[in-house]
């Protein structure tokens, strides 16, 4: 009765609330397994080391192109979503996240790339970015006065660093570039940072699997463990692990599923039924009122 009862609430509110305009939140049971009714096929899971700033605090090589960069879109939110603290008008108050670039799965580097395909350097730069373009790759300044460089992930940029040469490698060049975005944005990837090495590399690079709610053959994830800024010595340095499950639903939620089926069949059944009856009555009693 009770995996009954926890399908029925599933179907119709999902198997976590919501927020009206984000709809990610943690779909595992309290350990961190997998979600409530499933079981997990395949998981996989890595640590990132990353910074994590208040846009006000950043350095003057990097405020200027950061507020640029977050004033092409809605800002997407932190850690917990969208929120009141959240400012278009006045970014400073936000928080971004900054990981090196020679860190980023490769996965992810591809996707953010595919993200900017056909654009030139000025649409990039430009005030209309689509709803994708929420991660942004930066050159690191080099030099006291020079400031950061929003770039085209993925071309062959300028690296400013003395005497590169020409035809540096493509690692090379990641170690010099930084991949900027706002906590809420990493939601919309998440199994892409965790995919490399697992049992089960393909499901989690397909996206089209990934949810915020667990089905059948269907891909769950979320950061288990996150540290925070130390405000007070004021060291930005996070960590995160984040988790991703391929899931299957167990064979006593299926048997309960296909219950409750039956029974919402049944009951639907009986329904349009009575429905039918109800009009075919008052049908007859219209003709009678006729007479």
């Amino acid at each position: 009765m009770a995996i009954l009862l926890t399908f029925f609430l599933a179907l119709f509110t999902g198997s976590h609330a919501y927020n009206a305009f984000f709809k990610w939140s943690n779909p595992f049971q309290t350990n961190n397994g997998p979600p409530p009714g499933f079981e997990a096929a395949c998981s996989a899971e890595a640590t990132f080391q990353a910074k994590q700033y208040t846009v006000s605090d950043l350095d003057g090589a990097w405020l200027a192109p950061v507020q640029e960069f977050l004033a092409r879109h809605t800002y997407p939110g932190d850690w917990e979503g969208p929120g009141a603290g959240d400012d278009n008008n006045n970014n400073n108050h936000n928080v971004v996240v900054a990981v090196e670039y020679a860190d980023v799965p490769e996965a992810v580097k591809t996707w953010v790339e595919e993200q900017y395909e056909g654009w030139t350097a000025e649409q990039a730069a430009g005030a209309s970015m689509k709803k994708w373009h929420l991660f942004g790759v930066f050159e690191k300044p080099v030099g006291e006065q020079a400031t950061a460089r929003f770039v085209l992930p993925g071309r062959d940029t300028a690296v400013t660093v003395a005497e590169v040469e020409e035809q540096a490698t493509r690692e090379g060049q990641d170690r010099e570039k930084v991949l900027v975005f706002a906590p809420a944005a990493i939601y919309e990837i998440l199994p892409l940072w965790v995919a490399k090495g697992s049992g089960c590399e393909n499901d989690l690079l397909d996206l089209t699997k990934y949810d915020a709610d667990a089905k059948e053959g269907g891909v769950v994830a979320w950061p288990i463990e996150r540290t925070a800024p130390n405000e007070k010595s004021k060291d930005p340095n996070i960590s995160l692990k984040i988790r991703a499950y391929v899931t299957r639903e167990t064979e006593e939620a299926k048997a309960a599923r296909k219950m409750f089926e039956h029974m919402y069949k049944t009951i639907r059944r009986q329904t349009r039924k009575q429905e039918k009856e109800e009009r075919r009555k008052k049908k007859k009693e219209l003709a009678r009122d006729e007479l």
